[in-house]
This record gives structure tokens, sequence and C-alpha cells, in this order.
């Protein structure tokens, strides 16, 4: 399930990172648990996704970060 969640919404909880890609974890700090990964090139938003599953969010970074995508 997709949502979108604003910055003032979510908690930075982890990121994962190799050479220059990085991905990062955030979660929404309302009722329901949503989570956003944030994948970055350089430094640059690459792909954003928010979904309900942090696994998913999880996965969708670590592709990015290993180059499997």
């Amino acid at each position: 399930m997709e949502t979108t969640m604003n910055d003032q919404d979510c908690d930075y909880l982890f990121s994962i990172t190799r050479g220059q890609r990085e991905a990062k974890i955030y979660s929404s700090m309302e009722l329901d648990d949503y989570y956003r990964v944030e994948c970055l090139l350089d430094g640059e938003l690459v792909v954003a996704r928010d979904n309900s599953e942090l696994d998913y969010c999880r996965e969708v970074g670590e592709t990015f970060v290993l180059e499997l995508s």
C-alpha cells in the first residue's frame, strides 16, 4: 500500500550506504505506521517511496545501494 508523507511527518531511522549511493529510511509520526525510503546518488534524490512495510522500504534501499536494479 503506497501513501505520501511530508518531511515534517517523518523520523529518521537508519541509512544504507555504499560509495556514492545512499538509502535513508524514515518512519511516520502519525497513528498509522508508514515508512519512507529516499535513494540518493551523489547526495541528490533519485527515488522516494512510501509504504506501510518497513521491509519493503529496506529492500528498495538495498537494491538501489547494491545497484541490483
